[in-house]
């Protein structure tokens, strides 16, 4: 062009047209970074093809815009692709679309030479856990943008969006649908917004600030809501047997990516609570507050059918509660895993203080006519009255009695809070209950054992319980069983020494059968740590004596012990069969005991392994020694020298 007088502008003489067809590389990242924060920079491969032409006062152009392996708001895609128009002062990208797999999202945006941007977005359902910012917010499920608008200066834009939301989720506890509007300030980095969880009875409204940490705050509003799920948000453990619903709001407050929110507090206009089919409603307004991991009852009042009861405090790492008045006795299983149900009310009048794992209680527990059913046993303990009174470092119980498995049971109970737990010595007796009703054979395992009769029991047992440690460990102390006039419906350990001797005639098989009648069945049982041992296991019945040393480990559930059994009703054909020498040979030497009317007298066993599968080893003659002749001498009234007496080893 020829040079222009200084006195005038520059102009052309006619009009600029540019050709642009290749790839185009960092310039124009920093060119898109004006519109995006610097901290979220943008990458890829750009392609454009396209042509200008006007003065630069009016130029206009179109062309295309491809970018693969794009990366914007720390969200990668694979591809990216539009129409790109210059008109107006404006650049126009329409037909806009970014793509990842099946998760796409498409519209128009324009940016303006002075500095004004806008534009109109939609998408199909993108996964949360693709945004970094909520990668790790403990939030999972679909979003769909419905509609975002955008508009206003660079830095300032104000952008309006409609959402859609699918299976969302915080840390496991289900939100289902929902749908929101937000509007995103830039100038204010700060984000307002409502959204409706129909399926939850949820409504949100919150404000996030954009900028490091994303800190939040938000009030939720709730209509009958699941309280159970909603609590399981913020608390870590809740029972599985508790349900309900409730009316009120919550203020929650915190920042994305937090393992629970910093602060959240309560207030329940009316709240309906379940417990194992047991009903109970608040009574007035309830307040809690959640900060840190530590639960605040500031008020809670909760009335039931002829219960009401009151608690206050503290639970954290350390424990400051209050219980107060007539509950119902279920709640015994959420304080216990071992109590699978519970009936009838208890009077409460306890503060427990000190740390979670080991607190102190004060006050007293008292019932009069309770019912409750250990897990993994089908017979309730019945009519269970009386009372436990407790110190900061003791307990005391007065008068515990109940009736279970159709007998009378009474109890002492003393406490004692050690260093690493409490120490519970137990003294009881127990009359007149069915032994089938109480020792119940447990098929799954194929436990040997399966016996009815008539149970007398007493003892001193002395429980441990502390964190960590399995209650069964702990046991110590000394019991007595009898049974008396019933019988042996199923055994192992004798149906497989019968078999052996070939008597198994005295087991009656069949849905019919009633089994093998016997006398009595006694035992002393030491218990040490969980293993439980006996020198004088008697059995005595019309058709055979039998007896038993040894011990189970009910920890490891294993078995070692030695047992004999002295047939007292035999056949011809059995003592036929019994005398013949090559059956001798096979039972083992010894195994067989003759005495001068050519009849077995005794056949011994050691029966040991896995409760769930024991096995039996003959025992010879000559292997008997030590401890086991004490059972020929203790529970079968033989004595002990039999084997110098005549007869065949």
């Amino acid at each position: 062009l020829p040079p222009e007088p200084p006195d005038r502008k520059l102009t052309f003489k006619n009009d600029l047209k540019l050709k642009i067809d290749g790839e185009v590389e960092g310039p124009w990242e920093k060119l898109i970074g004006i519109f995006i924060k610097k901290e979220h920079p943008v990458t890829g491969a750009m392609q454009l093809r396209a042509e200008i032409r006007g003065t630069p006062e009016n130029l206009s152009g179109q062309g295309t815009l491809v970018i693969t392996d794009l990366t914007i708001f720390e969200m990668p895609w694979d591809r990216a692709h539009a129409t790109v128009r210059l008109k107006q002062r404006r650049i126009l990208l329409e037909r806009l679309e970014i793509q990842k797999g099946d998760e796409k999202i498409t519209g128009r945006s324009e940016v303006g030479f002075d500095g004004h941007i806008g534009g109109n977005l939609s998408s199909t359902q993108i996964s949360l856990q693709r945004s970094p910012h909520l990668r790790n917010s403990g939030f999972t499920g679909k979003v769909k943008i419905l509609s975002a608008k955008s508009a206003g200066a660079v830095g300032q834009e104000r952008i309006t969006a409609k959402l859609e939301f699918g299976d969302l989720a915080y840390r496991g506890s289900s939100l289902g649908r929902g749908q929101g509007t937000f509007n995103w300030d830039r100038s204010k980095e700060q984000m307002t917004g409502l959204m409706v969880l129909p399926d939850r009875g949820y409504t949100l409204r919150g404000d996030l600030l954009t900028k490091a940490n994303f800190p939040y705050k938000g009030t939720l509003t709730l209509a009958k809501v699941d309280l159970v799920s909603l609590l399981r948000i913020v608390r870590d453990r809740l029972p599985t047997q508790l349900s309900g619903v409730g009316s009120g709001q919550i203020n929650i407050s915190g920042h994305l990516g937090g393992e629970i929110p910093d602060l959240v507090t309560v207030d329940l206009e009316t709240a309906k609570l379940a417990i194992q089919g047991h009903s109970f409603q608040t009574a007035g307004k309830t307040e809690l507050t959640f900060k840190k991991g530590q639960l605040t009852i500031s008020r809670l009042t909760l009335k039931g059918k002829g219960t009401e009861i009151a608690l206050e405090g503290t639970i954290g790492k350390e424990i400051n509660l209050t219980i107060r008045g007539t509950a119902p006795t279920v709640l015994a299983s959420i304080l216990s895993p071992e109590i699978s149900g519970a009936k009838g009310v208890t009077n409460l009048d306890m503060v427990i203080q000190g740390p979670r794992a080991l607190p102190q209680y004060r006050g007293r527990i008292e019932t009069n006519d309770s019912s409750l059913t250990l897990r993994g046993h089908p017979e309730p303990i019945e009519k269970l009255r009386g009372e436990i009174r407790f110190t900061e470092s003791s307990a005391e119980s007065t008068g515990l009695e109940a009736q279970w498995g159709g007998g009378k049971l009474r109890a002492t109970l003393q406490g004692k809070r050690e260093q690493k737990g409490w120490r519970w010595p137990v003294e009881y007796t127990l009359e007149d209950a069915r032994v089938e009703r109480i020792f119940v054979s447990k098929k799954d395992l194929k436990l040997p054992g399966w016996v009815t009769g008539q149970l007398q029991s007493s003892g001193t047992l002395t429980i441990t319980t502390a964190p960590g440690l399995e209650w069964l460990s702990s046991l110590r102390g000394k019991v007595k069983l009898k049974a008396v006039d019933g019988n042996i419906l199923r055994s192992f350990v004798l149906e497989k020494i019968l078999t052996a001797i070939n008597i198994t005639g005295l087991f009656k098989k069949g849905h019919g059968g009633k089994g093998m009648p016997y006398d009595e069945m006694s035992a002393t049982f030491l218990l040490d740590k969980g293993v439980v041992k006996t020198e004088d296991l008697l059995l005595r019945s019309p058709s055979l004596r039998g007896g038993g040393t040894g011990q189970i480990d009910l920890v490891q559930r294993t078995c070692d012990a030695h047992v004999a059994v002295q047939p007292l009703q035999l056949t011809d054909s059995v003592v036929r069969a019994a005398s013949n020498l090559p059956l001798i040979k096979h039972l083992g030497v010894g195994s067989l005991l003759f005495g001068k009317d050519k009849s077995i007298l005794v056949v011994a066993y050691h029966v040991h392994g896995h409760l769930a599968n024991l096995h039996l080893d003959h025992i010879p003659t000559r292997g008997i020694q030590g401890g086991v002749l004490g059972i020929f001498e203790k529970t079968l009234g033989l004595p002990a020298n039999l084997f110098m007496q005549g007869g065949k080893q």
